[in-house]
């Protein structure tokens, strides 16, 4: 099949939403299909709004001859109208990769109504989504009046390329007899949704001797969130004990996942949180908020810790009783390995979605 993949940007964007839908077209090629990417530009919500206007989309993908065209729910402001002329001007499906909804992140009630317009007007010119987890579906379906042909894959941990289980088993035991602070790592681009104010919160309120936070993700992303943390560094005399990396290689993160007992993320909401399983892979204990799909994936208090997002106290009285109870920092890194291991590589969800592609193209 020749498949379209609209999306903003490269491709080679730095995240799990963009690492998906890498390995998406990595499958399909794979499979024999041909996939063409149809970049849109990145630009502010509003500007995003006015590409409804823009027949460019159209006519590079009428010119392509599709079978079939994939989106990236990201673009579903740029797509909320335009998809009507796709639809009558190319005759194929219009499948949306769903990674999570705009209208499922915290924002002030107007903008809040106003994003889940858009989305709700966007997903009813769809005709079958690509979840990466059942969360995610559930909050496409809560939209639409009837739930549109999907299927739910989950992201794999394998690019990350972790050694087998008996090395990490080796290496957990190690971490464990080894006298040090509580080690934290936090991964993922500095946004507000990642929650890290919470976490520094709640860790100013632990003796400083009893931990250390390693920031690793992109220090552009939102450069006013990333000073602000700053500031809290400062202001809770935090400086000696949280370090921010910004982006780092594969090779460095698989060394820090190694490294640390817990990978920290208490997002206000993920559509799955692939650096959860990548740290799972290194048996590093992930520390996740309830809400969104991190439940999917994590048991609480067997093979991570789940926690109120918005709770600093909670979050500091869990991660106090980590710090004490270092027999339990063993059970759940083994636990946490184990439930990596039953997971779908990458080739094995992306191949359940080509299969189900093809029954559209």
């Amino acid at each position: 099949m020749r498949i379209g993949l609209v999306i903003y940007g490269s491709l080679e964007t730095r995240s799990g939403g963009y690492l998906y839908d890498r390995k998406l077209v990595e499958a399909l090629t794979a499979q024999g299909d041909e996939v063409i990417v149809l970049s849109q530009p990145w630009r502010s919500y509003a500007r995003r709004l006015l590409d409804n206007l823009d027949r460019n989309l159209l006519a590079s993908a009428k010119a392509a001859r599709l079978d079939l065209l994939l989106q990236d729910e990201l673009n579903h402001p740029s797509l909320a109208v335009q998809n009507l002329w796709l639809s009558r001007t190319l005759g194929i499906p219009l499948i949306s990769i769903v990674h999570h909804l705009r209208s499922s992140e915290a924002h002030p009630p107007a903008a809040l109504r106003f994003y889940r317009t858009v989305e709700r007007a966007y997903l009813g010119t769809i005709n079958g989504c690509i979840y990466n987890s059942a969360n995610t579906r559930a909050a496409v379906e809560a939209l639409l009046p009837a739930p549109r042909p999907g299927i739910v894959a989950h992201p794999g941990g394998d690019h990350i390329a972790p050694p087998p289980a008996p090395v990490i088993h080796a290496l957990i035991d190690q971490r464990v007899r080894v006298p040090a602070p509580l080690r934290l790592l936090s991964v993922g681009n500095i946004i507000p949704r990642k929650n890290l104010h919470t976490l520094l919160r709640a860790l100013s309120r632990l003796p400083r001797s009893g931990w250390r936070l390693t920031i690793v993700g992109s220090l552009s992303s939102d450069i006013d969130y990333v000073n602000q943390l700053h500031r809290v560094v400062a202001q809770q005399q935090l400086t000696d004990s949280v370090r921010f990396l910004g982006p780092v290689s594969t090779q460095t993160l698989r060394q820090l996942y190694a490294a640390h007992h817990v990978m920290a993320l208490p997002s206000t909401h993920e559509g799955f949180g692939i650096a959860y399983l990548e740290a799972m892979a290194f048996g590093t204990v992930p520390l996740a908020a309830r809400q969104g799909a991190a439940g999917e994936l994590i048991v609480d208090g067997e093979s991570g810790l789940l926690v109120d997002a918005q709770d600093d106290r909670a979050l500091a009285a869990r991660l106090a009783e980590f710090m004490t109870r270092r027999a339990d920092r063993r059970e759940f890194a083994f636990a946490a390995r184990a439930r990596y291991d039953e997971m779908q590589t990458w080739a094995e969800s992306m191949a359940r979605i080509g299969a189900w592609l093809r029954a559209f193209g």
